[in-house]
């Protein structure tokens, strides 16, 4: 920072001077401004120190992670795939936190972390979530492999004879017109509503779409989370 600093005295015989900061005396016409430089203060950057993991911490992960789920099993129609990657990617790291913290969480009695590697060691469907967020983390984002269309009836209504319906848009609900069906009295017929869907697959995992993969790894670690809690209080 800098300032400067100007003071006005009374020489000999009346004559006029000026100071400067530094104290020294100069006249009337010769004006002088001093310049005086502050130093500057470093600014401190911000510290991020690293701490221990508190009781809970896994399950306040599990609910995050449960969050990305029921996101995730709302993504269905065919033109989102790249929000269901993203939801997908989001889920991976949500999910993976819990069994990072888990065997960190401060105050829990000895033997925690042997256990967790006991009961999750032999799960094949574990292990290849893991394997997942490995690639998320440090090679590229996880995308489906392939993609199955199909329709989905959303409602069914078995009448006989006349019937009105209010057809509504299965995402918005917004009404989309009305059908009318007359059909002879003693004869069953069935309105439906339907919509397309998508469910998504891995390539080496073709027999389980990856809503429902996410889905049990994540009651996988529900579980672990609850028996932990009650083991190692």
């Amino acid at each position: 920072m800098a300032y400067g600093s100007l003071h006005r005295m009374s020489g000999p015989a009346g004559e006029s001077w000026r100071t400067t900061g530094a104290g020294v005396p100069c006249s009337e016409g010769s004006l002088l401004y001093s310049v005086q430089t502050m130093p500057s203060q470093k600014k401190q950057r911000p510290t991020h120190k690293r701490r221990r993991t508190p009781k809970g911490e896994a399950g306040t992960a599990l609910e995050h992670a449960e969050a990305c789920l029921r996101e995730l099993q709302t993504i269905s129609r065919p033109n989102q795939r790249e929000l269901f990657v993203r939801r997908l990617n989001d889920f991976l790291a949500a999910a993976h936190k819990v069994s990072e913290f888990l065997p960190k969480e401060s105050g829990r009695a000895p033997g925690l972390k042997s256990w967790i590697q006991q009961e999750l060691g032999s799960d094949p469907r574990y292990a290849y979530f893991c394997a997942l967020r490995r690639i998320s983390i440090h090679d590229s984002i996880v995308q489906p492999d392939t993609a199955q269309h199909f329709v989905e009836i959303t409602a069914s209504i078995r009448f006989s004879g006349h019937l009105e319906v209010d057809v509504r848009d299965p995402e918005t609900g917004k009404p989309g017109g009305r059908v009318i069906y007359d059909g002879p009295v003693g004869a069953e017929s069935v309105h439906e509503e339907t919509r397309a869907c998508t469910k998504y697959f891995f390539a080496d995992r073709p027999n389980e779409d990856i809503v429902t993969f996410c889905n049990e790894v994540l009651a996988t670690l529900r579980g672990l989370v609850s028996k932990a809690y009650q083991l190692f209080p």
